[in-house]
């Protein structure tokens, strides 16, 4: 554990440390155009949105799929149907219920 309670994996977390860095020097620089802060900020809630869905698609990879096999270099779960066993069991590999996609093969 790299000490973040959000889920991104320490790259990730340089990322989203630079993206607040970036915004406080933005705010630093004064304005030019009324709407520049609301862009900026939007911008930065895009890229913000992106990390989001990277811990999304690594903690629930049936429903969120990953179409690479690797991530910060370290070969991820990829996306995949689960066998029949984990369905049994009511667990995938990565300790997550299956109860929530029983309801699709009822």
């Amino acid at each position: 554990m790299n000490g973040r309670k959000y889920g991104l994996t320490f790259r990730e977390g340089i990322v989203m440390d630079n993206l607040v860095e970036a915004y406080n020097n933005f705010l630093q620089l004064g304005d030019t155009h009324p709407c520049e802060k609301e862009y900026f900020v939007d911008g930065i809630h895009n890229c913000q949105q992106q990390l989001m869905n990277r811990v999304l698609r690594r903690d629930y990879p049936v429903g969120y799929p990953t179409y690479n096999e690797k991530s910060d270099g370290v070969t991820n779960e990829t996306s995949r149907l689960f066998n029949e066993q984990e369905f049994e069991s009511g667990l995938f590999e990565n300790g997550h219920s299956t109860e929530l996609v029983r309801g699709f093969f009822s």
